[in-house]
């Protein structure tokens, strides 16, 4: 499986949020599987907390 983890729409994907869903197959999916849009807002969620 490829190690490209799509980022957000205007926020590019913190180095250790990427190495937690590379770590997690079932993670790494369900990421994938939502919109840019949703992967941007929880992006933010993270950096805000």
């Amino acid at each position: 499986m490829s190690q490209q983890v799509p980022g957000g729409v205007v926020h590019s994907l913190p180095a250790d949020l990427r190495a937690a869903l590379i770590g997690n197959a079932t993670a790494l999916a369900a990421w994938r599987d939502i919109t840019p849009l949703a992967r941007n807002e929880f992006i933010c969620w993270v950096e805000d907390a």
